[in-house]
């Protein structure tokens, strides 16, 4: 559950600030933004999908 949030939050929230940041100018920082964004919803999908094997 806690991991839904997480990325039901995280998710918008860095693709605001991502592209805030491609408008500023800032493009390698908005790419890294983007990219741990999206290291974090997956690995936080994945632990999802484990807890939901395992917890029967």
């Amino acid at each position: 559950m806690v991991l839904c949030g997480a990325t039901l939050v995280v998710w918008p929230l860095a693709l605001l600030v991502g592209w805030g940041l491609l408008v500023v100018g800032r493009r390698g920082l908005a790419v890294l933004v983007q990219v741990g964004a999206a290291v974090l919803v997956g690995c936080a999908g994945a632990v999802g999908v484990v807890a939901a094997a395992f917890s029967g």
